[in-house]
């Protein structure tokens, strides 16, 4: 309910299901099908059925639907086998509101496709920075308490890089990375990333995509990019 109560005050429609067999039989609600649901918050176990089963049925039928798992479950194994079945992120009860519509704004966002077009001269960084500190700070709690890696990511490209190339660049990085990922503006010139259930070999392809699309759309022998990296290991 709680839930329910705070995207309902954000302006979405919220539909509840009861259970697994409703979403699936359809019978959840007279006003909406499943073809036009967005996103499906999923707890991993409720009323003494299997979140999992109603991921594969997500999976199968209707992996347009981005679903989010929501869950007190934080174990490592238990999460990285709900991403293997499809979530695209997860929220660990009990969650803040901040939390909840950051992450479900960025995935709608990015299923719809815009991106919001901000000229460094002019934006204030000081949200992105303090998201970013206390994300972080959860994630390392997170990572202490689950046993689950995490990485940070900050890309620095030089002043001289126009705004064209620098929205360009933004917009593909962000449909390259997993909809988990987070992403901050953090300064002029600064994109910082917050990269969960990440080894060091996932940063290491991490970078290498990052590298790949940069140098697809700056030119080296002008511009100087920097990207560094640091990987919690649990």
């Amino acid at each position: 309910m709680k839930l329910k109560n705070i995207l309902n005050t954000e302006g979405y429609r919220v539909f509840e299901a009861s259970s697994v067999e409703a979403v699936k039989n359809r019978s959840f609600s007279n006003e909406i099908t499943l073809e036009e649901i967005d996103l499906a918050l999923v707890d991993l176990y409720f009323k003494g059925e299997d979140g999992y089963d109603l991921l594969r049925f997500f999976n199968d039928n209707y992996s347009e639907i981005k679903v989010v798992i929501v869950s007190m479950e934080a174990r490592k194994e238990k999460i990285k086998k709900a991403i293997s079945l499809g979530a695209v992120n997860y929220i660990t009860k009990p969650f803040d509101k901040r939390t909840l519509l950051q992450k479900v704004n960025l995935i709608l966002s990015s299923k719809k496709q815009y991106s919001r077009e901000i000229s460094a001269s002019s934006k204030d960084f000081s949200d992105d920075i303090s998201n970013l500190k206390t994300d972080l700070s959860l994630e390392v709690s997170r990572s202490i308490r689950s046993k689950m890696n995490f990485a940070v990511a900050k890309l620095n490209y030089h002043d001289s890089i126009t705004n064209e190339k620098v929205k360009k660049l933004k917009s593909n990085i962000t449909a390259k990375i997993r909809d988990i990922d987070r992403v901050y503006n953090t300064g002029t010139s600064k994109y910082t990333f917050i990269l969960p259930l990440t080894d060091r070999e996932g940063v290491k392809i991490f970078i290498d995509k990052i590298l790949s699309e940069i140098y697809a759309n700056i030119n080296r022998e002008k511009d100087e990019i920097k990207v560094q990296s640091i990987v919690f290991l649990a």
